[in-house]
């Protein structure tokens, strides 16, 4: 039998997404839930969408974000490239795509390496393309001038004995990670567009008769 762990990530800065996916690997603390999960499959499907935030005392610059995954996830790491990021939401909750209620199994806790290019979230998620909402302040720049953007997800689970307890190997769990992505984000939306709608100026003209 095997149950999701909760892992501790690294904090990002500037890396690469391959780099990203091995921070995100790294094992911290142990959070046995009340049943196991189905096993995660690495062609796990996830889709990202980026969107200007609602401007406040922290968030002078802000970016929402929400993924979605076809499975269970227990982290996440979102990657801006070239754009800092000095505060984030630290606390991201699911919401069941078709009723909109908070889903009170889905839920995570964000850090990162601030100012820096990305953020780390650990936690719970039972895939079924639910949402996880979040967001975060850009330092410097519009959110509408971000070119690009992509996240990477993790689910780790540990093995266990008959009883429950974690199986050990040299006084540690034996841990089984997975890893999918990194998936694109969409581009950012709520932003006008700079050329504007062109009206089409229509003039009668009369003919003379010669």
């Amino acid at each position: 039998m095997e149950v999701p762990l909760n892992i501790t990530v690294m904090p990002l800065r500037g890396r690469i997404a391959l780099a990203a996916a091995l921070l995100a690997l790294l094992a911290g603390g142990l959070a046995i839930p009340n049943a196991a999960h189905a096993a995660f499959t690495d062609n796990t499907v996830c889709k990202g969408t980026l969107k200007v935030g609602e401007k406040s005392v922290d968030f002078e610059n802000p970016l929402n974000y929400t993924i979605a995954c076809t499975n269970y996830i227990t982290s996440y790491s979102l990657i801006v490239p070239g754009r800092s990021i000095d505060s984030i939401e630290t606390e991201v909750f699911g919401i069941d795509k078709a009723t909109g209620n908070v889903v009170p199994t889905d839920s995570f806790s964000c850090n990162g390496d601030l100012p820096g290019f990305g953020i780390n979230c650990v936690g719970t998620y039972g895939g079924n393309l639910n949402l996880l909402p979040g967001h975060v302040n850009l330092q410097s720049g519009s959110p509408c001038s971000i070119k690009g953007a992509y996240f990477v997800v993790t689910y780790a689970t540990y093995a266990t004995n008959p009883d429950g307890t974690p199986k050990l190997s040299g006084g540690v769990p034996t841990v089984t990670t997975n890893t999918a992505g990194p998936f694109t984000m969409s581009r950012v939306q709520g932003c006008s567009s700079s050329r504007g709608t062109a009206k089409k100026v229509t003039k009668k003209v009369k003919h003379r008769r010669s």
